[in-house]
């Protein structure tokens, strides 16, 4: 029987953390995205997605562990009335980035299984995946552990 590798992501517009496991070892790493509008970082995480999926290191992931953000209440900064939404931009950002890994996934023939942080990792901080992993990155580190989760 072939084992098979698979992948998982810890999205961002950024600074998107990947890991894949294949034969017991794990290649891990983060995508830097290029550009400063929105279009040239998502055109950016494809194509040095891609270059992740199709490594010659191990071969392509069969399944791809995802996380995607938790559904949130809506909150404004001040009251309920007027004041601006709490983290709403970064939460756009981050959606069209994880529609972008998705629709990447898709084209590649990768099958998907998304989890909210708190399924996988509780409350853990970003220094204690780090920690935990000897990732210098959190992203990187995020990701490692969603693999093992």
């Amino acid at each position: 029987m072939t084992e098979i590798s698979k992948i998982a992501i810890d999205p961002s517009i950024n600074n998107i953390g990947w890991a894949v496991e294949w034969q017991g070892k794990v290649f891990s790493g983060a995508i830097e995205t290029k550009g400063v509008e929105i279009e040239e970082k998502l055109c950016s995480l494809r194509g040095l997605l891609r270059s992740v999926l199709l490594s010659p290191a191990y071969p392509l992931p069969s399944l791809a562990v995802v996380e995607q953000p938790a559904p949130y209440a809506f909150k404004r900064s001040t009251s309920e009335t007027s004041g601006k939404g709490l983290n709403n931009a970064s939460l756009q950002k981050l959606n069209i980035a994880l529609g972008a890994i998705i629709s990447t996934l898709c084209e590649v023939n990768i099958r998907e299984i998304k989890l909210i942080p708190v399924a996988w990792k509780g409350k853990m901080n970003k220094k204690m995946a780090m920690a935990l992993t000897g990732a210098k990155n959190h992203n990187t580190a995020d990701a490692i552990l969603l693999l093992r989760y």
